[in-house]
């Protein structure tokens, strides 16, 4: 086999770097990992520890703080063998909160995920101030928009969103459609705006350009389609 041959059957089993082996072995705690990142990335190894800067391939326990300034975001490695992809946007703030299973605290800005290889049963869990939802398909986009929280969901065949809000008002979205949710608790669901749609595509094409076994289904093991969640902070 020739040398560039061996190069390519290595590269075509990595997700992330990650997929070809879990990220943390058996019985030991589990991690995140910094894939990539731009800009000002600073993170918090636990809380009321001091902040500092954050590099590629950092390695992210339980309890880890993430925030990211202007013009800075960094994309994550996650979850059984780092399979999902998490993207914290600019001027945001995320907070891993449990790992596995996986639940993660947006305090403020903007949080992409592209959710693959949870085991059956497990959940994937992203917290904001006002919403719990249960979402079937990704990619999804969680952020804090001015007066409220808004929930996208990628337009692809069978992806949902389940939604309780604070006040327990239940609101069903589907592939395609954003929820707004606004600080009064009222409501309004529409077609996923242009700029969100795109936004979610861009996220997906950088995931993919990470993948080397050629594109989603690179990184998607076997099992049952996963559950992701977003749900008000404690």
């Amino acid at each position: 086999m020739s040398f560039k041959a061996k190069i390519m059957g290595v590269l075509a089993v990595a997700f992330l770097g990650l997929a070809a082996a879990p990220l943390y072995a058996e019985g030991e705690p589990p991690m995140a990992r910094i894939v990539t990142m731009e800009g000002d990335v600073q993170i918090q190894a636990a809380a009321g520890g001091e902040w500092a800067a954050a590099s590629k391939g950092a390695i992210l326990n339980q309890g880890a703080q993430i925030s990211s300034k202007e013009d800075s975001s960094c994309l994550l490695g996650i979850g059984e063998a780092g399979a999902s992809a998490v993207k914290l946007d600019q001027k945001s703030n995320l907070g891993l909160e449990s790992l596995e299973p996986v639940k993660l605290k947006l305090g403020s800005g903007r949080v992409f995920a592209l959710v693959r290889g949870l085991k059956e049963g497990s959940t994937f869990q992203v917290a904001t101030s006002t919403a719990v939802a249960s979402v079937r398909g990704t990619p999804i986009m969680v952020g804090y928009i001015e007066g409220g929280v808004i929930i996208g969901v990628g337009d692809e065949e069978g992806a949902s969103a389940d939604v309780t809000t604070s006040n327990g008002m239940n609101y069903t979205i589907h592939g395609g459609e954003e929820l707004i949710i606004h600080d009064d608790l009222s409501v309004e669901t529409k077609p996923l705006g242009d700029e969100f749609a795109d936004e979610l595509a861009d996220f997906q094409d950088e995931v993919d350009s990470q993948t080397t076994a050629g594109g989603a289904e690179g990184f998607e093991t076997e099992g049952t389609r996963p559950t992701t969640q977003i749900s008000n902070s404690p």
